[in-house]
């Protein structure tokens, strides 16, 4: 939704008739698909498992009067209750898991905080373990530290300070419009000749990262480490955005720091696979 309200702001020089015929239809192609994939997943998992369960006891005597026994037979200590149908099960369901999740206070051993995960100070989550006389094996959630590391310091932070660089040329350009013709090989110019062909992709890139991590902040609830994925991915994508700006202001500014920013991408990715090879026995 959010790349679709940015891209339409980039093309705001069009006619206002057209815009709104345009966000009509934006907005019911993605909010229509989202809502008919949300709604069908729970309607299949309620039909496929109609089976009571250790989370019945959250759930009212209508909702648990329509779930079955192992055997297939109705629970006798409901038989005088009438069953939810479909619609109001989905209903409560839905609104039920939202209010237990929210109020949820039990701690886990392995739980992080949305706040440990951009600088991979949270701690590993243990997937699977088999334990014998002698030995033993353990699968871990563990983030790769050269990568999550990248990801923010070039990526998110880097987006911002990228970001304050373009906005002091037009500053700049607004007292001198003038500058970069006068300027025409200056750092200034060539960052933002770079930033205009794709400052605004790397702002959907950097709002997606935002939208799958701060969300987390009002979540009071045990999470883990592999929440953050979501986010990381964006985070990936920005920090490919980034270098693309830098390699091409580097590459027309100084050829000799466009050559030092591939080597630094080089050592960025030994590092990553160094770090991957390190942890894989583990992961």
């Amino acid at each position: 939704v959010v790349h679709q309200l940015i891209y339409l702001f980039i093309h705001y020089d069009r006619e206002y008739e057209i815009i709104f015929k345009d966000v009509i239809l934006r907005s019911i192609l993605i909010v229509v698909p989202a809502v008919i994939v949300f709604y069908s997943l729970f309607i299949i998992h309620i039909q496929l498992l109609p089976y009571v369960g250790d989370g019945d006891l959250f759930m009212t005597d209508e909702f648990r009067a329509r779930l079955l026994l192992p055997s297939g037979a109705h629970q006798p200590e409901f038989a005088g209750i009438q069953p939810l149908g479909l619609t109001n099960a989905l209903s409560e369901l839905i609104s039920t898991m939202h209010e237990v999740n929210i109020n949820l206070r039990a701690t886990h051993p392995f739980q992080s905080y949305w706040y440990q995960w951009i600088l991979i100070q949270c701690k590993p989550v243990l997937y699977w373990q088999k334990l014998r006389a002698g030995y033993g094996m353990w699968i871990y959630c563990v983030g790769n530290a050269a990568s999550w590391l990248f990801s923010a310091f070039f990526g998110i932070f880097g987006f911002i300070v990228i970001s304050l660089l373009g906005a002091s040329v037009r500053f700049r350009l607004a007292f001198n419009p003038q500058y970069l013709e006068q300027n025409p090989n200056s750092f200034s110019t060539c960052l933002h000749e770079a930033l205009e062909r794709h400052w605004w992709h790397a702002l959907l890139f950097w709002v997606g990262y935002l939208g799958n991590y701060l969300p987390y902040a009002m979540i009071p609830r045990a999470v883990w480490n592999y929440h953050y994925i979501p986010a990381l991915i964006f985070a990936f994508m920005l920090c490919g955005v980034i270098a693309q700006i830098l390699l091409e202001t580097l590459e027309k500014y100084d050829c000799i720091w466009y050559n030092i920013l591939k080597s630094f991408f080089v050592v960025v990715m030994l590092s990553v696979t160094s770090c991957f090879l390190y942890l894989a026995p583990w992961t």
